[in-house]
């Protein structure tokens, strides 16, 4: 395979007259031009992605860095993302921690190796690696530090709005699948739910959750409550699962709230009535945001929050 070297040897010129060529960077006479585009198409050269990003300081490559594959949401994110990306001119690259934050110390230093431009993170569990990196950062559903745009869902006011149907319906006999504490975005959702109904003395049973097998068998459980609201549409859709087999009616014998409105939650049986977020709005957002650091142009705020609404489908009767 042909490098630089051998296309300067064949132009008969230097190898920064090449790069300064294929870069665009700095002046090159047309018939030099000439000589060094003749070289790069007889020797089949492809100019190596990472040598440019050194000269020209710019790879065109953004970092998107998620915590799971496995849950929708964040494919969906990543989909927003990466359309935005596109038409900015970027590309990205994916990496999924599962959650483990060695996995994702590997990650950005490899990202920082490779040059890319800057670094969407949704659901950090790093700070300082984030913040000495050097190069722009975007943070998702979870605050890194102020100095660092945060962008997520109004998590608070979702939890809030479900503690509200709630106390429309009267419903006494609570329970809520929460999420790790350690993951900000669940912490805010049932800080919101739970803050809202103890103003009114009603109490909530708790159940954590993150994976399906979490909640396996929890039909059973379930018989004994009037609605559940599950932290996200993911677990949601076990819990539909779990109920069908258990022989629980839905919405008759207990109704289902979940978070997130992803894709899926249309498609069940019963369809899953959902606090929905703008997932793909939030992503394209956040590629906007990076790329004005990228060029320098200096963010009016460092904190953004979307809407949420409830959607009111077949798990629920209204």
């Amino acid at each position: 395979m042909a490098n630089i070297r051998d296309v300067a040897k064949k132009a008969g010129v230097g190898i920064a007259t090449v790069s300064r060529y294929i870069n665009s960077k700095g002046y090159v006479s047309k018939s030099v031009g000439e000589k060094i585009q003749l070289a790069i198409d007889e020797l089949n050269y492809t100019p190596n992605g990472l040598a440019r990003a050194i000269f020209t300081k710019s790879s065109n490559m953004i970092g998107l860095i998620i915590p799971s594959l496995a849950n929708p949401f964040y494919p969906e994110l990543a989909i927003g993302i990466e359309n935005r990306a596109k038409e900015l001119g970027y590309r990205i690259i994916l990496s999924n921690t599962e959650f483990l934050k060695q996995s994702e110390l590997d990650i950005i230093d490899s990202m920082c190796r490779h040059r890319v431009d800057g670094i969407i993170v949704a659901n950090a569990s790093c700070v300082k690696e984030y913040i000495n990196c050097g190069i722009p950062v975007v943070s998702l559903e979870k605050q890194i530090s102020p100095d660092i745009i945060h962008l997520s869902s109004d998590y608070y006011k979702g939890g809030r709005i479900v503690a509200d149907y709630v106390l429309e319906k009267k419903f006494k006999r609570i329970l809520h699948i929460k999420g790790p504490d350690n993951i900000e975005s669940a912490a805010n959702r049932f800080l919101g739910f739970k803050d809202r109904l103890s103003k009114f003395n009603i109490s909530v049973d708790i159940h954590e959750g993150m994976y399906g097998e979490d909640v396996e068998g929890i039909a059973e459980k379930l018989k004994a409550y009037e609605f559940v609201f599950v932290w996200n549409d993911d677990l949601a859709i076990s819990v539909l699962n779990e109920c069908y087999y258990g022989g629980v009616n839905i919405p008759k014998d207990i109704e289902i709230i979940g978070y997130d409105d992803i894709f899926y939650s249309r498609k069940t049986i019963p369809t899953l009535t959902t606090v929905g977020q703008s997932i793909a709005a939030m992503g394209e957002k956040a590629v906007d945001l990076l790329s004005e650091q990228i060029q320098n142009k200096a963010p009016i705020e460092k904190e953004y929050l979307f809407d949420v609404k409830l959607i009111h489908r077949n798990s629920t009767n209204v």
